[in-house]
C-alpha cells in the first residue's frame, strides 16, 4: 500500500492524497463514509467524511479508479481533503 500526498507540502485550502495497492478496498473502508447515499463508483467522485477511533475529522472527496488505467497501474483512490 502506498499512501502519497499529491500537492505541496505546506499551508493551503485543499490537499490531495492518493493512495494505491492491493488492499485498496479494505484501507479506504477503515477510515472513509460516503455522505451521499449513492455508492462509490469507478470515476465518480463522491462526498466522503474521514474518520478514526474519536470519529469524524474532515469530509472531502473520493474519486477512485480501477486498475490497469490508473497512475501506477493498480487501484487507486484520490482523496481531496482540507489542507
Amino acid at each position: 500500500m502506498v499512501v502519497a500526498p499529491a500537492t505541496p507540502r505546506g499551508q493551503s485550502a485543499l490537499a490531495v492524497v492518493r493512495l494505491t495497492g492491493s488492499e485498496l478496498a479494505d484501507v479506504v473502508d477503515g477510515f472513509v463514509r460516503p455522505i451521499s447515499p449513492q455508492p462509490l463508483g469507478v470515476g465518480r467522485p463522491r462526498r466522503v467524511e474521514l474518520f478514526d477511533d474519536s470519529g469524524v475529522f474532515d469530509d472531502g472527496i473520493m474519486t477512485l479508479y480501477a486498475r490497469p488505467r490508473t497512475y501506477t497501474g493498480e487501484d487507486l483512490a484520490e482523496i481531496t481533503c482540507h489542507g
